[in-house]
């Protein structure tokens, strides 16, 4: 058996709502900034992708525009992309924002937590 034979690649499309640190965990599994990482929401506008190598398996990261409810044409368009780099993988990880979950649940949440946690 040589070693093309144990090789393995797939995709792994990362989503979730906006800020629940999509771009975040892309970056650090590819090893390099591939994704943009800012408070400000909807910064990653279309797809990106990063490779995470382990032994002899690669991993295509997707990194995808968050998922809530839009309310512009614009937005519409973001979450369709995401769906779009789902709906091409091989898997999906569907990444929550713990922090955020849990404060829309009590009374120390914001706004903006219950937003994330309900989208």
């Amino acid at each position: 058996m040589t070693d093309t034979e144990n090789q393995r690649a797939g995709f792994a499309a990362i989503i979730g709502a906006p800020n629940a640190g999509k771009s975040t965990l892309v970056n650090r599994l590819t090893g390099t900034k591939v994704s943009i990482v800012t408070q400000k929401v909807q910064t990653t506008r279309f797809p990106v992708r990063g490779i995470a190598i382990e032994g002899n398996a690669q991993i295509v990261l997707v990194d995808t525009p968050g998922i809530f409810t839009p309310r512009r044409r614009l937005d519409r368009a973001m979450v369709a992309s995401a769906w779009g780099g789902a709906s091409d993988a091989d898997v999906v990880v569907h990444l929550i924002d713990a922090a955020s979950h849990i404060a829309s649940e009590g009374k120390e949440g914001q706004a903006a937590d219950r937003r994330s946690a309900e989208d």
